[in-house]
């Protein structure tokens, strides 16, 4: 007995991993410095040696209390957080295409020799059998 093989050939596709896209954050601090001109009030008291008459305008004799405040500027920093940018990672759309496969494929050719007959015969896998 010669069996009859005949390949078949099929095609099919799978999904494979092509790689990946893989975006990152970090935080970049970079040293700012800004001069500013900032004023500053000095308060003094001064005690002065006087011999004068009291004048007529001069309130003598009374309790009173002067205040003054001595001011200044100091430096203030404040920070806003403003979005400057969006990175936006997507899949596009997917796109179809056509891939030509080729290759061979093989089956078993019989060929009969009837001698009884002095006849040549070739035959394929259709070829019946007895």
């Amino acid at each position: 007995m010669i069996p009859v093989v005949e390949e078949e050939l099929r095609v099919g596709k799978r999904d494979v991993h092509q790689g990946e896209v893989k975006v990152k954050s970090h935080v970049v601090e970079t040293p700012f410095t800004e001069q500013v001109n900032l004023q500053q009030e000095r308060v003094s008291v001064e005690r002065r040696p006087v011999d004068r008459p009291l004048s007529g305008n001069e309130r003598a004799f009374q309790d009173r209390t002067i205040e003054v405040e001595q001011r200044g500027e100091e430096a203030v920093v404040s920070k806003d957080a403003r979005v400057k940018e969006e990175v936006v990672v997507k899949k596009e759309d997917v796109q179809q295409r056509t891939e030509r496969v080729s290759d061979t494929v093989r089956r078993t050719g019989v060929e009969v020799e009837d001698e009884r007959t002095r006849q040549k015969g070739s035959g394929s896998s259709r070829t019946s059998q007895r």
